[in-house]
């Protein structure tokens, strides 16, 4: 009854007992007389004159008791919750001699918890219970209908109810207070009438700032994407950092001090929590990949395969995935089905791309950027889904937008900038003009942001600069000893890295490189101290090197079209070598520089292995399929192929198979885990990462077959960088070391970055909208 009103515009503001009648069964809320009729502009008309306050002292909530003037539902739901409280307790949750007393408490203390006072209250049914009766508005349901679908499910009740119990048990004072002094009498009721006056106003919410610092090992990365997200219950937030050979997600508690790593998270980046904070969802590439992991780490399970991007997830309360699908926003239920697209991508009009969706409240519809135009960010617009509908609204010119429980929308331009202004979320539209809060907000490449609200009014953003780190190759032996490679100048983020067959040169991807302004570039360092050749000089992104066996040439992939080869030094034009329109991750080429082992995408979003030899093949034939990332890698000799490939349990395993009859004979060199396999050139050993993030090397004996003769383990590559979810590393010739990246951060004038919490945003964002 009170979600109809509500929808209606008519806020009842006196729920108690007596209003609720009992009739042949079916609940009926009596008696509006001191009824809310809400519109919005200045149309809006009162039933009660501002400043005063009507109800009932034990069950009014804390704003109305303070005679505010924008009463939503939420003061309703409040009510609703001391009705309840009383119901299963034996008494409301505040009580006093005197209506002065009852309001004391109704603004500066807590209650006792409900288990507290009746054991056998099922501990969802007292979540959602408390967390109605929240004293912030923004820490209640957002509906009455919110509510009710709490307490007929209360597994999903919110977690934050539940915190508050056990803080209310600890008799500790919420973060968020509304502090009156104890023994200050707060209002005054006049005789007769029933009405209160606020003598005294409650103290604001303290707004803090500060930095967050990571301890060593548990850096904020910058994988690209979305990098933070709070949990539901605001206690805590989740970020990409280091993990053993690819990075992985830690969670961040804001009353410790240490991360803590996801188990089950391997590769993650955009991650996001579920509703009711118990999963995380997030994007891991090579292919983008969907994957929900518990909470709390365990093993993960896989919702998409391929068929998205890096632009990040949002977990609806409408029970769907929302993603990008490549020509859209897309869908999916977290088990993997119902997929579909609800928003297409207007191509006519240059639209190029969906990322950083956000889901709306109480699956009102989603956030979701659409780029138009080059990489530069300038040309991106916010647009809302409208889930009724199916509508889709332009709102502004913006990097990310979130929406804030105040009924804001925050968004980020493209220069750094933040600003907030009205939303209305049953209209999806923009309110009034927008309010500039601050500068120097931190964006990475391709629009990376860090911009997390939480439920409970909290605001986590980076300031500075977010892509100040580049990659330094170094040469790593046996021992684990690095030495400096002839420098590179700090490009950029090196995301692919081959020795040449000679040793005398290296080629790198450089992620958006000096010069390049559409993604990733080829170059080749000669390590005899000549400059850097820029090698993939024409239009489009460059990506995934591999040398020709006399080192004269360089082949990579261009997304789209295949793989191209073009010399060394950057001279001539590209010529096509294997036309290939599919994905293409990075491949291997036979010691006779002929056949390539392609990873591609060999179905509909499957990747596997397939072959292809320049000159005789116009289109590559499927080895094998899997939906996993394989790294092949062929022998000296050309006679054998190594790739990883999940074997009993979904452990990633190393494997040999003879080339071209693969099916002749296949031998497991790795145990207990095993990825990136990379000969040594000289013969006889295969180098492989084990699943505790160490270099291994297997000696092999390859008379009559192939057998595994020992196994040693090198040194961690804990340290060392990963791209796409992968280690980035090759072999010298010799076969005595390894070329490997160090990220390392570069300061400056503008500053490195720095992680800022802002604790009570929503009341400082209210704060400089009043002032405003």
């Amino acid at each position: 009854a009170l979600d109809y009103a509500h929808r209606h515009g008519v806020i009842h503001r006196d729920i108690k007992p007596e209003n609720i009648l009992l009739h042949d069964g079916q609940a009926l809320v009596a008696d509006f007389g001191i009824a809310l009729a809400v519109a919005s502009g200045e149309s809006a008309t009162r039933m009660t004159e501002t400043g005063m306050s009507l109800g009932t002292p034990t069950y009014m909530s804390p704003e109305q008791a303070m005679g505010e003037r924008d009463l939503d539902g939420r003061t309703d739901v409040y009510a609703l919750g001391c009705v309840c409280y009383e119901m299963l307790a034996g008494e409301p949750p505040f009580t006093g001699p005197t209506a002065q007393a009852i309001v004391a408490k109704v603004m500066a203390s807590e209650p006792e918890p409900v288990t507290t006072l009746r054991r056998v209250v099922p501990p969802g049914v007292a979540a959602a219970v408390h967390t109605a009766i929240q004293k912030l508005p923004v820490d209640r349901f957002a509906s009455a209908a919110k509510f009710a679908e709490a307490l007929s499910a209360p597994a999903t009740a919110s977690s934050f109810g539940l915190s508050a119990m056990r803080a209310s048990v600890a008799a500790r004072s919420p973060r968020v207070r509304w502090g009156l002094a104890t023994g200050i009498a707060v209002v005054a009721f006049l005789a007769g009438a029933g009405l209160v006056r606020l003598l005294s106003a409650p103290e604001p919410p303290r707004v803090t700032r500060v930095g967050i610092a990571m301890r060593p090992g548990q850096e904020l990365l910058n994988p690209g994407g979305i990098r933070t997200a709070f949990a539901p219950d605001g206690a805590s937030f989740v970020y990409p950092g280091p993990g053993a050979t690819q990075q992985r997600l830690w969670r961040r508690y804001l009353d410790r001090l240490e991360a803590v790593p996801i188990p089950g998270s391997e590769g993650a980046a955009s991650a996001v929590f579920s509703p009711d904070g118990n999963e995380i969802a997030f994007v891991a590439p090579t292919p983008f990949n969907l994957f929900i992991v518990p909470a709390d780490g365990g093993r993960p399970r896989r919702v998409l395969d391929g068929g998205t991007s890096g632009g990040g997830v949002a977990w609806s309360s409408d029970g769907y995935l929302y993603y990008d699908g490549g020509d859209g926003l897309a869908r999916i239920h977290p088990d993997g089905s119902d997929q579909e697209m609800v928003a297409q991508l207007d191509t006519a009009q240059g639209e190029s791309g969906v990322a950083w969706p956000e889901a709306l409240p109480d699956g009102r519809g989603v956030l979701f950027r659409v780029r138009s135009g080059g990489q530069d960010n300038s040309g991106h617009q916010i647009v809302a889904w409208d889930a009724r509908s199916g509508a889709r609204k332009t709102l502004v010119r913006a990097v990310t937008a979130r929406y804030v429980a105040t009924g804001h929308l925050l968004f980020l331009s493209a220069e750094g900038t933040l600003f907030a202004q009205r939303f209305d979320l049953d209209r999806l539209e923009l309110l009034g003009s927008p309010l500039r809060l601050w500068d120097g907000v931190g964006i990475g490449g391709f629009g990376t942001n860090d911009i997390a609200v939480s439920p409970n009014g909290d605001l986590l953003y980076s300031e500075g600069q977010v892509s100040n780190t580049f990659s330094e190759p170094v040469w790593v032996d046996r021992a684990g000893r690095e030495t400096r490679v002839d420098t590179v100048s700090e490009q950029g983020l090196i995301r692919g890295a081959a020795v040449s067959p000679d040793g005398r040169s290296l080629a790198f991807q450089i992620l958006r490189a000096t010069g390049a302004s559409d993604g990733d570039r080829i170059f080749v360092k000669p390590l005899d101290g000549s400059p850097t050749q820029l090698v993939s000089r024409e239009d489009g992104r460059s990506i995934h090197p591999i040398w020709s066996s006399d080192a004269r040439e360089v082949y990579y992939v261009k997304p789209g079209e295949g793989i191209v080869r073009r010399r060394a030094d950057g001279s001539g034009s590209a010529e096509l070598a294997v036309p290939f329109e599919g994905a293409i991750l990075p491949s291997a080429l036979d010691p006779g520089g002929r056949t390539f082992v392609l990873q591609a995408e060999v179905g509909p979003a499957q990747l596997g292995l397939a072959t292809f030899t320049v000159g005789q093949d116009t289109a590559p034939r499927v080895l094998l399929r899997s939906n996993n990332r394989l790294d092949p890698a062929f022998s000296p000799d050309g006679r054998w192929l190594a790739y990883s490939l999940p074997e009993g349990g979904g452990r990633q395993e190393v494997i040999v198979v003879p080339f071209p009859d693969i099916d002749a004979q296949r031998t497991q060199v790795s145990v207990e885990g095993g990825s990136r396999p990379r000969w040594n050139p000289a013969g006889g050993e295969l180098f492989y990462i084990n699943a505790d993030g160490e270099m291994m090397v297997a000696a092999l004996n390859t008379s009559g077959g192939l057998r595994v003769t020992r196994r040693t383990p090198l040194f961690s590559v804990s340290t060392f960088q990963v791209s796409d979810g992968s280690m980035v590393y090759d072999v010298a010739p010799g076969g005595d070391r390894f070329l490997m990246l160090s990220l390392r951060t570069r300061i400056d004038d503008e500053g490195a970055e720095t992680l800022i919490l802002v604790q009570n945003f929503a009341a400082e964002l209210k704060r400089l909208e009043a002032e405003e």
